[in-house]
């Protein structure tokens, strides 16, 4: 069965709602444990409204979490300008100015650093690695020492988040 991305935010909240971590499923429980330094005590789930970039909120006691919850066909799941990107990977990781080289031509697929070439020169994701392998390794290894900071960049917290910064 197919769920919308509203549906399965209900489906969350409701799985989560009124129970305690060990009443929860191995993902969820995960998720929590991850998050909370104190996950003793009931969980309450609850969206959020507005145009906050999270979803969702999650409090047990008096600590609180937001999460953005996605689901879809699309292969996006954050969004923001490559440049701002790089300014915030320079500020709080160190990326030199061949990183942010690598990570433009990979972004733009054209052979260009800021996205000016032909469209019809793009690569696809699996013609630019195949075509640089090298940058693909270097870009992954890179990444690799950051991971988690940057997933919950770009799920819980969003582009403004001073959280993680």
């Amino acid at each position: 069965m197919s769920y919308s991305g509203f549906e399965n935010e209900d489906r969350i909240i409701l799985a989560l709602n009124g129970k305690r971590v060990d009443e929860l499923n191995s993902n969820l429980q995960q998720l929590i444990k991850d998050s909370f330094t104190n996950y003793q005590g009931n969980i309450e789930a609850i969206k959020q409204a507005g145009q906050n970039k999270s979803d969702l909120k999650i409090t047990i006691g008096n600590e609180f979490h937001t999460y953005s919850i996605k689901k879809g066909t699309g292969n996006s799941i954050h969004q923001e300008p490559i440049e701002a990107f790089l300014e915030f990977l320079a500020q709080n990781y160190g990326i030199d100015e061949e990183m942010k080289d690598n990570l433009r031509l990979f972004i733009w697929g054209d052979n260009t650093l800021d996205g000016k070439g032909n469209v019809s020169d793009r690569l696809s994701a699996p013609q630019f690695k195949k075509n640089y392998p090298q940058i693909i390794d270097a870009i992954q290894s890179f990444f690799n020492t950051i991971k988690t900071p940057l997933i919950k960049r770009f799920l819980i917290e969003g582009v403004q988040s001073k959280l993680f910064c």
